[in-house]
């Protein structure tokens, strides 16, 4: 992987083409290996490429991992995600409006309890996908076998496309199939994302995510009353005996053991390498999930099949670990929650609600010429794992594209068109909205010619131009489409 690199009036920065090679630093837990590379403070533009395949040209923002999404005429559009790392303070002069912000004001969700939706993740890329549902007196639900085709509602991100049903509510048991392929009989759980692992007589047992959202679109209603500060039931996790962890072996070792010990340097697990621990399945994107429990007086833990080994981890129960990249050839690694339930104790406490927090990146809509006809206006609608809903008005750009906010953290996003004169958001009050999407932030969300629901996220090329950063910084490269080199 290259890096070819170039400022606001085309000065090559990272040397003639292809550019840099970009230096490798490990896989990121999902099968594809990351590259980074520091970029001189005047660069406007990059492209990624191995000499043959490449990116489009990308507005160069430090501090930003990027990976190919789709292509657009031969060349990778690319999602970002940040990096987190620490910036140097600078001052860009950039033209732009302020988001209005909504008034103040009591808000209630409604959601209907007739149905729901489910979302299946299609890694085994499938030519096509139903769902075929039943109730507990097993009357189906969505029509005979193969049942009802799923509507795709995009990339995960990760190379596997996406699909959602809405079930009823009586719905006891789930089957995701394309007339030959199918999953076991899954008991079904609304609000839940479900994706392949691996098989069982032949059949697909499956892995889960939560949604984060309510059962059907939620129907907002603002009044303009104060908000009181509202009594609310707050749960705390209280420490268990033991608990457990779940290691994901991405580097394919033969076995593999935990080893822990306590502060005061006791085993718990016995002696090395430790225990060995439980195979539960792969993990949807190619590698094995292991899993123990460990007692709760651990402090530190290892993963080992006796001769690779991780670093001495502080040991967190309910996490998932995988190796990221090596320190003197011990793997550091990376964690993800499981989602576990461990004891709640449930407190009343007084507390005033937070007001929604905007996200620091925006998103961008473009519009088709069926959802520009007429006088109206655009909304972007979001949610996060944790519950949190918002909507926040959309602002005209000047190039025909729209500006919006998503919620702090959010997971899923839909965009809304109103008639003008109306200043209500809500699914009940929109013309009509979009699927929903994962929001890919700073990019561009085009409406698909001849089409009300679907669209395509590309990169969002603003009409003015920033003022280059007055430092260094790096960017990173995901290499998901397995270049043999990276420039930059």
């Amino acid at each position: 992987v290259y890096a070819y690199a170039w400022t606001s009036n085309e000065t090559p920065t990272l040397g003639d083409w292809p550019g840099t090679p970009m230096t490798k630093l490990g896989d990121n837990g999902m099968g594809s290996d990351n590259y980074q590379i520091t970029v001189p403070a005047n660069t406007a533009y990059i492209i990624f490429t191995d000499g043959q395949n490449q990116t489009v040209d990308i507005p160069c923002q430090t501090g930003k991992g990027y990976y190919p999404t789709t292509q657009t005429n031969g060349n990778w559009n690319v999602g970002t995600w940040d990096l987190a790392d620490e910036p140097t303070e600078t001052t860009v002069a950039v033209e732009t409006t302020q988001p209005v912000q909504p008034p103040v004001g009591e808000t209630t969700t409604k959601a209907p309890t007739t149905s729901s939706r489910v979302v299946f993740t299609n890694n085994q890329h499938w030519n096509s996908v139903y769902a075929y549902a039943w109730t507990s007196s097993e009357q189906p639900t969505l029509g005979d076998w193969p049942g009802t085709p799923m509507t795709k509602i995009g990339d995960n991100g990760m190379g596997s496309d996406n699909y959602q049903i809405t079930v009823p509510a009586n719905t006891a048991y789930i089957i995701f199939t394309d007339g030959q392929n199918q999953t076991v009989d899954i008991p079904c759980q609304t609000g839940k994302g479900y994706y392949p692992t691996n098989q069982t007589n032949g059949n697909w047992n499956v892995g889960t995510w939560d949604l984060g959202d309510t059962p059907e679109p939620p129907v907002e209603e603002t009044t303009t009353q104060p908000v009181q500060p509202p009594v609310v039931e707050t749960t705390t996790k209280a420490a268990t005996t033991s608990s457990r962890v779940v290691f994901t072996n991405n580097q394919n070792w033969s076995s593999v053991y935990a080893y822990a010990w306590t502060s005061s340097e006791q085993p718990t697990l016995g002696d090395w390498p430790g225990t060995p621990m439980t195979k539960i399945g792969d993990n949807g994107m190619g590698s094995d999930n292991y899993q123990i429990t460990v007692p709760a007086n651990t402090a530190y833990i290892i993963f080992t099949d006796g001769q690779n080994q991780t670093v001495d981890i502080p040991c967190q129960t309910g996490k998932g670990y995988y190796p990221t990249n090596q320190t003197n050839g011990k793997w550091n690694v990376g964690t993800w929650d499981l989602g576990d339930d461990p004891v709640e104790i449930t407190t009343i406490v007084e507390t005033t609600l937070p007001q929604p927090e905007f996200s620091n990146v925006p998103v961008y809509l473009k519009p088709n010429s069926n959802w520009a006809s007429g006088n109206v206006r655009y909304a972007v609608y979001s949610y996060t794992y944790a519950g949190v809903v918002g909507w926040n008005n959309m602002i005209p750009q000047g190039d025909g594209t729209y500006m919006g906010y998503p919620v702090d953290g959010a997971y899923m996003l839909a965009f809304a068109r109103f008639n003008a004169n109306s200043p209500e958001n809500s699914f009940e009050n929109a013309l009509n909205y979009t699927v929903y999407t994962h929001p890919y932030g700073g990019m561009q969300f085009t409406i698909n010619d001849d089409s009300w629901t679907e669209g395509t996220w590309s990169m969002y090329t603003p009409p003015y131009t920033t003022q280059p950063p007055v430092t260094s910084n790096r960017v990173v490269f995901t290499n998901n489409q397995n270049w043999s080199s990276v420039y930059a």
